[in-house]
């Protein structure tokens, strides 16, 4: 019987190893499954924040290609308006000229 007990105590002690190994074990893969998942919890995160920005981004990149565009056309309109300007400018100073030559000839006769 001491022998059966000696046996009994031997394998509860072996046991009280193995649970102590496994709660370490346990133990262990709980501390790495917390920094997994604050890992996780801090890339799901920058996705959504980089989302965010790349949203923004997208509506500041149309306000400016809208804003390009109206600049485009503003100074198309400009430069119409200049070349109109330009060409009645020309017409002015032809007709200067022309009344230039016409009281240099009365001031002569």
């Amino acid at each position: 019987m001491s022998a059966e007990n000696f046996d009994a105590r031997k394998d509860l002690e072996a046991q009280e190893h193995r649970n102590a190994d496994l709660t370490n074990s346990i133990r262990d893969a709980e501390i790495r499954l917390k920094q997994k998942e604050d890992e996780l919890y801090c890339s799901r995160r920058d996705v959504e924040a980089s989302r965010c920005q790349n949203q923004q981004l997208r509506c500041d990149q149309t306000d400016a290609l809208n804003e390009k565009e109206a600049l485009e056309k503003h100074a198309a309109c400009l430069a119409a308006q200049n070349h109109d300007l330009t060409a009645e400018l020309d017409r002015f100073c032809q007709q200067d000229e022309i009344l230039r030559q016409q009281l240099d000839r009365r001031m002569r006769v």
